[in-house]
């Protein structure tokens, strides 16, 4: 029993690391974040922008999704700027 308790904790812990801000410029896929106008979009590694800056918040992306908000309610995209889930958290 106390060895379930323990694996609980490590478990949580682990998902709840820290992970700082994505920022305008970071890359951690094919696609580097961008931001114009206090709106976050995504370019690639010639310049050429392919998803317009259009969300209020972003991240770069990650296992080819990336987080996005608008209107305060966040969701997730794929790489080419699609919802892969709509945005519902808040």
């Amino acid at each position: 029993m106390r060895w379930i308790a323990l694996t609980i904790v490590v478990v949580l812990a682990a998902g709840c690391s820290h992970k700082e801000p994505s920022r305008p410029g970071e890359q951690r896929s094919g696609l580097f974040l961008i931001e114009k106008g206090g709106r976050y979009g995504y370019m690639d590694r010639s310049g050429e922008i392919k998803i317009p800056p259009q969300f209020d918040q972003a991240a770069a992306f990650s296992d080819g999704l990336a987080a996005v908000a608008i209107a305060s309610r966040a969701g997730y995209i794929d790489e080419q700027g699609k919802f892969a889930i709509n945005p519902q958290f808040e």
